[in-house]
């Protein structure tokens, strides 16, 4: 579920030198290669989504879900790439600060698409209201994953070089692998609830068409 999801700088990169600021750069833009796989959640979510009294459409809780989450996934996209020009060069304590903020916003931007998806309400369908739920929880484990990442980011040491590549190093390969959890809740809703109106309005609704780089 991840062709075509669009790479962030740094991705493709090889594993960090051992010392100095090129080193802390690079360690901290491979660690951005979660956006890749958070750039694909919105794709795994489609096909994982199904009532109450108030249950919405599905055409319509397509419609709104998809564009919350492509807003999220751009947001997150352009600021990433800004990252690469931004840490050229840079010293230690302007990549911790950079770093920090960028997760930090990320984490506030996650809360905010949250409260998006909680103001659409739950989809029509027998299993809406759980379907539902278990969305909100894939993208609260997305946000906590933020969350962590920036308090571990804040706690570097730019005192010493060599700790600090190391710490950018952890916490990158922190992001990947809490990005690669997330990616798997995702996974496992999409194969649990595949079939449905919902799913069908997903594939049909046009602001999901494009959703994830698909």
């Amino acid at each position: 579920m991840t062709d075509g999801a669009p790479t962030p700088p740094g991705a493709s990169q090889g594993p960090p030198p051992p010392s100095g600021r090129s080193g802390g750069r690079n360690a901290l833009l491979a660690g951005l290669a979660l956006l890749v796989v958070l750039a694909v959640v919105g794709v795994g979510l489609l096909l994982a989504l199904g009532g109450d009294d108030d249950a919405v459409a599905p055409e319509e809780y397509a419609e709104d879900v998809c564009t919350s989450v492509a807003d999220w996934e751009d947001e997150l996209q352009e600021e990433a790439a800004g990252l690469d020009d931004e840490l050229a060069d840079s010293e230690p304590e302007e990549i911790k600060e950079r770093f920090t903020s960028f997760l930090e916003g990320a984490e506030r931007r996650t809360n905010q698409l949250l409260d998006e998806v909680d103001d659409v309400g739950d989809p029509e369908g027998e299993d809406g209201e759980a379907l539902a739920g278990d969305l909100r929880a894939g993208l609260a484990e997305a946000r906590d994953l933020f969350r962590t990442a920036a308090e571990d980011a804040r706690a570097l040491d730019v005192g010493d070089q060599e700790a600090f590549v190391a710490g950018v190093r952890q916490v990158g390969e922190e992001l990947t692998e809490g990005g690669e959890q997330v990616e798997r809740t995702f996974d496992d809703l999409e194969q649990a609830y595949e079939d449905g109106d919902l799913a069908d309005a997903f594939e049909d609704v046009e602001a999901c068409e494009d959703l994830g780089g698909a």
